[in-house]
């Protein structure tokens, strides 16, 4: 029922270009699995990380990020078409005009198949940001996905999907609606 372990993670960053700020970053932390009942399952990480960044590109960005992340999630099969999920995490990833970004998510997804070819596909989430930069900007993300998948063969599946994304941030200008409608064409092998 119990898997426990530990992650460590060592990444150099070196840009080709010199707009951003090569960096290192390093985590490290336990992980662990439990398997609550033959439906559900929990898994969780907790890391400490810590990212430096060298003062190569244009972007005037001097800020490093040292402190605590983690993600967790429920996984909760209904029956056997289906299934869903939720999930928490912090993270501090690389950023666009700044050295790294900040982020709480929280995200839901469902999966269902409700033909035997036939399976449906949301995902909504939600996310807190903040960036490193001069111009410290933070804001809220809405995310949203709905698509649908067909299997035309064992090996063949295709699929369609809509995706929206809304972005309301506290710097002005940078608020923005996005949409994209997908369609994909795969061979499992």
């Amino acid at each position: 029922r119990w898997r426990v372990g530990v992650t460590a993670a060592y990444t150099i960053t070196d840009y080709l270009e010199n707009v951003q700020n090569d960096g290192t970053r390093f985590s490290i932390g336990p992980t662990a699995f439990y398997q609550l009942s033959q439906f559900i399952t929990l898994n969780a990480a907790v890391a400490f990380t810590s990212s430096s960044f060298d003062q190569t590109g244009t972007i005037g960005d001097t800020s490093a990020f040292t402190g605590v992340t983690y993600s967790g999630s429920i996984n909760h099969t209904i029956n056997k078409h289906t299934a869903h999920s939720l999930q928490v995490s912090k993270t501090a990833s690389g950023g666009v005009g700044s050295n790294f970004t900040e982020s709480l998510m929280v995200q839901y997804a469902l999966n269902t198949r409700f033909a035997s070819a036939f399976s449906l596909n949301v995902t909504v989430a939600y996310d807190h940001y903040s960036t490193s930069s001069a111009a410290g900007e933070s804001g809220n993300r809405f995310l949203g996905f709905v698509g649908t998948t067909v299997d035309l063969t064992r090996h063949w599946t295709a699929g369609i999907g809509f995706a929206a994304a809304m972005k309301d941030s506290d710097l002005p200008g940078r608020d923005y609606f996005q949409n994209r409608l997908t369609l994909d064409l795969a061979r499992h092998f």
